[in-house]
């Protein structure tokens, strides 16, 4: 069954990104079955980049806590405790809507880190808005939510400073790559995770290096530099 899965998967992607990012997506999984081997890349969004998105059937506006309170309990928005959490520490929620309809969400973290799992936290620059977890209802997809909620980011007053927006995924997420691509992001940098799932190593590229991503101190891993 996890094997029929696992195909099901695989010629999906095939079907919607081709066959380079199929084969991509397969060699990925069978490495990591033996062991970690993960490129995160990093994309940024500065003021001007962005694709704007007009009509008169579109808006957003940030989140209450009331709101997120009543949207955790619908699991399409995946907003657990963590997320509640981060709203305490400070982040914020912009959420889109389509005739008045709440369609989509998109987090925004100003607090300079962020953590990638349990054993990694990652310093981002801070003169950069942090934009993670973007969720559109599928009922609402192909409307270019996410590139909505991108630029509300930008245009909220409390984040007027900030030179851009910055973000992380997986090089094998190809459909986030291609929200990102559509939205306006350019990638600029890559972080390499290799050895077991609780203890490896980081390299970074030199674009990583330029860009001031580090890893926070741990007892896990030693940060490396990559020399491509």
């Amino acid at each position: 069954m996890a094997l029929r899965h696992w195909l099901e998967r695989i010629r999906g992607t095939r079907r919607r990104f081709g066959i380079y990012s199929a084969a991509q997506a397969t060699v990925h999984d069978l490495i990591n079955r033996l062991f970690l081997f993960e490129r995160l890349d990093f994309n940024l969004l500065q003021r001007g980049w962005q694709k704007r998105v007009d009509s008169p059937r579109l808006s957003t506006r940030l989140a209450t806590a009331a709101e997120l309170e009543e949207m955790a309990k619908n699991p399409i928005w995946q907003i657990g405790p963590d997320k509640l959490a981060n709203f305490s520490a400070g982040d914020q929620c912009i959420l889109s809507f389509v005739d008045d309809k709440l369609a989509g969400c998109s987090w925004a973290n100003a607090r300079g880190t962020t953590n990638v799992n349990p054993h990694l936290s990652i310093a981002l620059p801070e003169n950069h808005l942090y934009s993670y977890a973007g969720i559109t209802h599928p009922q609402y997809r192909g409307m270019r939510q996410q590139s909505l909620r991108h630029c509300a980011m930008l245009a909220e007053e409390r984040w007027r400073a900030k030179a851009g927006l910055i973000n992380y995924t997986s090089h094998t997420n190809f459909a986030s790559r291609a929200a990102q691509r559509n939205s306006g992001f350019r990638r600029v940098g890559s972080l390499w995770l290799i050895g077991t799932s609780k203890h490896f190593i980081v390299l970074r590229s030199p674009g990583a290096r330029a860009l001031g991503l580090r890893r926070m101190r741990t007892q896990q891993a030693e940060l490396l530099h990559a020399s491509h």
